[in-house]
């Protein structure tokens, strides 16, 4: 039997989080990337929330006298978090982050009382500990981001940093507490983007700065470590105006082939296969597949108009239906000068992943194969974690539309 008060309540706590989710499809990263206990508050919310919509036979209003205080408590609880929601969702604060957990966990436990529900009750009881945990340790992570130590002082002090870089970044290095880091800042904005990020900004909806202050750096880092294959140059803090790396030592590659070594392209394989079937990817609808060609045509048409060139690409690209057989996380940009090495020329750390985005595995794949010679070694470090899809048909597409940048 339906419980439609809890209906209400349920729907009055969803709607907020749902419209957010909705214009900050980052915004609600887990950060803290605790599987455990992100496991637990996922069987406890969906509990919460079926318990509180079905109501089981033998559970009901405990007090009957108590009916309109029930409905007067979690009423005015789920109203006060619709409210503060909106107000406190934008507030890396410890105050906003308890209150915004605390309040739905107080719905739940309220109503699993006086509803006389030992099965809401014990979804409540998992989920009020787990969330607060989450809330709490996401909002230690993105305090630290804006108020950490480090990227304060780099903050004021970033003019009197060596420049060691100039192009979409700035990349400066410095030294705090005896611990040297690289700061990049990025450098081209607004209407001063480069035709590259002005085509991620067209097709991803992607910029620096949103990628930086949004938490989606932590985010790639945080799943991209841990492949086993290739490191990462370790990631320290961001905000929207710079992110802050550890210094590492290694030499720069200026060809964008990778070099030639004993297994360099088994590890790139692996690494890529990594990505392309162990990590998670948004899934994408039909049509916005389709919207995602859309938005290469608009680019193509645009960059004709800024440059005169390539209207029979636009023509050629206008005459297929592409849709990807997946899509993956990839890396936009992805070429050997975005790595460091040793002095025999092996990889030693992947240093520039700022272009991560989720697009087709068509994409990824193309320049994984125009970039690397060994490509026998690369699929079989690849085929570790899945066969290798079919992608070749569009790869003249895809280094065209990198080609008009």
């Amino acid at each position: 039997m339906f419980n439609y008060w809890g209906i209400f309540l349920i729907t009055l706590i969803l709607i907020p989080n749902i419209f957010f989710a909705f214009m900050q499809k980052d915004s609600f990263s887990d950060l803290w990337q605790n599987k455990t206990i992100e496991a637990f508050e996922q069987v406890g919310r969906y509990g919460c929330i079926f318990f509180m919509i079905i109501t089981i036979p033998g559970t009901g209003l405990k007090w009957e006298n108590l009916k309109s205080f029930y409905y007067l408590i979690t009423g005015l609880l789920s109203l006060l978090y619709f409210i503060l929601f909106f107000f406190l969702i934008n507030k890396k604060s410890l105050v906003s982050a308890l209150l915004l957990s605390i309040i739905p966990s107080l719905v739940f436990l309220f109503s699993g009382f006086f509803r006389n529900s030992i099965f809401l009750m014990v979804s409540a009881l998992v989920f009020t500990p787990c969330h607060i945990a989450i809330s709490v340790m996401n909002n230690y992570i993105l305090w630290n981001r804006y108020n950490g130590p480090v990227l304060l002082y780099a903050k004021k002090n970033k003019d009197s940093f060596q420049v060691i870089s100039q192009g979409s970044t700035e990349i400066r290095t410095f030294e705090y507490n005896g611990i040297k880091y690289v700061m990049k800042i990025p450098s081209q904005i607004g209407s001063g983007l480069s035709s590259f990020w002005t085509m991620l900004n067209r097709i991803f909806d992607f910029s620096l700065s949103q990628h930086y202050g949004s938490g989606r750096l932590e985010y790639i880092y945080s799943v991209l470590k841990d492949n086993g294959f290739i490191d990462l140059v370790p990631f320290v803090v961001a905000d929207e105006t710079c992110a802050i790396f550890r210094f590492v030592e290694g030499k720069a590659f200026a060809d964008e082939h990778f070099p030639m070594t004993e297994d360099n392209a088994y590890r790139l394989g692996a690494f890529a296969g990594f990505m392309h079937n162990i990590l998670p990817a948004k899934k994408e609808s039909f049509e916005k597949q389709g919207k995602f060609w859309k938005k290469v045509l608009f680019h193509i048409s645009e960059r004709i108009k800024e440059t005169g060139f390539f209207s029979d690409t636009l023509r050629t690209f206008e005459n297929i239906d592409f849709v990807t057989q997946k899509n993956v996380l990839m890396i936009a940009d992805m070429c050997a000068d975005q790595f460091l090495y040793d002095e025999n020329h092996r990889i030693k750390y992947l240093v520039d992943f700022d272009a991560c985005v989720t697009g087709p595995v068509e994409w990824d794949l193309t320049f994984w194969k125009k970039f690397v010679p060994d490509w026998e070694n690369f699929k079989k470090g690849y085929e570790q974690f899945g066969e290798m899809p079919d992608f070749e048909e569009w790869s003249w597409y895809f280094e065209t539309l990198m080609g008009t940048n």
